[in-house]
């Protein structure tokens, strides 16, 4: 017989294809049977009968069974197996140990068959990787312990871990070491969860039970859906929620370590304790909500860039030396047996308690919008700002740089304390004054006050007003105006329209030649005080004799004022009031003038002045 050279050689051609194939798909998948102990290459492992190619190994799409007694090592990267079944180990241990770098692919499920015997069945990862559709373990009626292990290495599950249990102890799903596991469906409670120093990511789309077991690290990073904690747990050491929903429901969370929300990432607690022993940081773009009456307990920093949403339970501020960053409003706060301090801006609308020390810092705003009975408050950094902005309010006796009065009702200051800074009263706000009180700067509604003292008609006050005070005691303030405060660039402050209070109409005093005004005191000048003098004056200007500066109030701040308007087109209120504005322009009509530039209005200016 004549042989037709290239028909042989496109047999051998379609031959070797086949054979390729094989190796990246089985079209005629069957199930392979270990029957003996032994490597996963070797074909001796595997029951000739029941593997696709007899005396080979299993081939992509084929299902996979361990048989009892039986013990293989995957020394290979498998292809795309159906499925894997640990049989009944009755007979004998039976597993699949997998060698690094070997890694064992399941697209459906990874099965351990309950057993009624005392014998094990064990999927040990250890350094390298296991991915499967999903695990079902269903340990039976005997003794015999199913266990899944990993040390270093990685599980991977798209779908979701189920038990099916007699005796929990007997499910075991245990890492040694820094392992991933990676879920992406259910992790049931009630097996036993022996974490090592392993890192659970749930990652899956929809719906996920997080089991409740002690965990090391757990990562939430779903694209849609919510993990929910299923029960009591520990995190030992990290919480990152990087994107998705993690709800902790009406569960007790304990977090040995830090917990930080991503943009993205939102952390929400039901009802029960959460105590957050680390640090806890919430990013831009992430969300931390309570729902109820959380309790929680911090002991760490607590940095909120993002959203922060608090239940109305009780908040414990537990450490030394720790801190509060960003923007955070808590109802109930009680600081014990610890010191805080507030970097940002720190809101509590109910009651802020305690026997632990809040110290606010130079960057700091404390809102309290109901009571204070925390033992310590430390607010004297300058630039810090404590605001009273609820109803009816005790001030705490302590000193404050600035201090803000506001929302509605009586705020009682009963015994004298020291204000470094401004104090701001709101309208529809009355301030109960008891013992003398001292500060920077007045402002009551937004507007600039006198330097001199304030209270009631019942007080023995130099400025008596009882629209915004009551009471016997007085506040007295040192300067009209902040002197670290818009000048020197450290904070803001509320754009003011100085005002000149009634004076007292049987109080007056001797002044300088010409003024209306003491500039030291505020009080109407004695009638038999001289006018002013014609000689010094440029253009029919008075500006009488003395020195004129920031806080001058009279005559010669007005004759100052129109004589700026006139020659420098300063654009001033004429109302006799030399304040921020008045002193500024003084600055520039000096240095234009060829003077030197420092607010003060005495000879030299005026002589400048009747020159030009």
């Amino acid at each position: 017989m004549k042989l037709n050279f290239k028909n042989v050689l496109f047999s051998l051609v379609i031959v070797m294809l086949g054979v390729f194939a094989f190796g990246v798909s089985n079209v005629s998948a069957a199930t392979c049977t270990a029957n003996a102990t032994g490597l996963w290459s070797a074909g001796g492992t595997w029951d000739d009968a029941g593997c696709t190619a007899p005396g080979g190994i299993p081939l992509v799409g084929d299902t996979v069974v361990i048989n009892t007694g039986v013990v293989v090592t995957l020394d290979t990267v498998t292809p795309a197996l159906a499925s894997v079944t640990l049989n009944d180990p009755t007979g004998g241990a039976n597993g699949i140990t997998i060698a690094s770098p070997g890694a064992l692919n399941v697209t459906g499920a990874v099965t351990f068959a309950s057993t009624a015997g005392a014998n094990h069945s064990t999927l040990a990862v250890a350094n390298g990787t296991l991915s499967a559709g999903s695990i079902g373990i269903d340990d039976g009626a005997g003794s015999g312990d199913k266990v899944l292990s990993v040390s270093t290495g990685t599980i991977n599950v798209t779908g979701n871990i189920t038990f099916t249990i007699t005796e929990g102890a007997d499910v075991q799903v245990t890492s040694t070491g820094a392992s991933n596991i990676n879920l992406g469906g259910h992790f049931p409670s009630g097996g036993t969860f022996a974490r090592g120093s392993s890192t659970v990511t749930f990652n899956g789309s929809g719906a996920q039970n997080v089991g409740a077991y002690n965990y090391t690290n757990v990562v939430i990073n779903k694209s849609a859906g919510t993990a929910t904690l299923l029960g009591n747990s520990l995190i030992l050491e990290a919480l990152v929620v990087t994107e998705g929903v993690f709800t902790t429901s009406t569960h007790t969370l304990d977090i040995t370590g830090g917990t930080t929300i991503e943009d993205g990432g939102t952390l929400t607690h039901g009802t029960g304790a959460k105590i957050h022993n680390g640090d806890v940081l919430i990013n831009s773009g992430g969300t931390f909500t309570e729902t109820g009456a959380t309790v929680v307990t911090f002991l760490g920093h607590v940095t909120n860039n993002g959203t922060f949403t608090a239940g109305v339970g009780v908040h414990t501020f537990l450490n030394f030396d720790r801190t509060i960053n960003g923007s955070l409003s808590i109802p109930n706060v009680t600081f014990t047996n610890s010191n805080y301090t507030n970097n940002g801006t720190f809101t509590i609308s109910t009651m802020l308690d305690g026997g632990g020390t809040l110290i606010n810092s130079a960057t700091g705003i404390l809102n309290i919008d109901g009571g204070m009975s925390v033992t310590g408050l430390t607010a004297t950094a300058v630039g810090n700002t404590v605001n009273y902005t609820g109803g009816f309010q005790t001030v705490k006796a302590v000193s404050y740089d600035d201090l803000g009065l506001s929302g509605s009702g009586t705020k009682s200051i009963l015994s004298g304390i020291t204000i470094g800074g401004d104090v701001t009263v709101s309208s529809g706000v009355l301030v109960l004054l008891t013992g003398a009180s001292t500060a920077g700067s007045l402002y009551l509604n937004g507007d600039l006050q006198h330097v001199g003292s304030w209270g009631s008609t019942a007080s023995s006050s130099s400025y008596k007003n009882n629209t915004y005070f009551s009471g016997t005691g007085t506040l007295t303030t040192t300067t009209g105006t902040n002197p670290r405060g818009t000048s020197s660039g450290s904070r803001s402050k509320p754009a003011v329209t100085p005002t000149t209070p009634a004076m007292p109409n049987n109080t007056t005093t001797d002044c300088m030649p010409g003024q209306l005004f003491s500039v030291l005191t505020g009080r109407n000048c004695n009638a038999a005080t001289p006018a002013i003098p014609a000689s010094p004056s440029a253009g029919g200007y008075a500006f009488g004799l003395g020195l004129v500066k920031k806080g001058t109030k009279g005559e010669a701040c007005k004759a100052w004022q129109m004589y700026f308007n006139a020659k420098a087109s300063a654009g001033l209120a004429v109302d006799g009031w030399c304040g921020a504005k008045t002193i500024a322009a003084a600055k520039t009509w000096q240095t234009s003038a060829g003077l030197t530039a420092d607010g003060l209005l005495g000879p030299a200016s005026r002589a400048k002045a009747m020159m030009q």
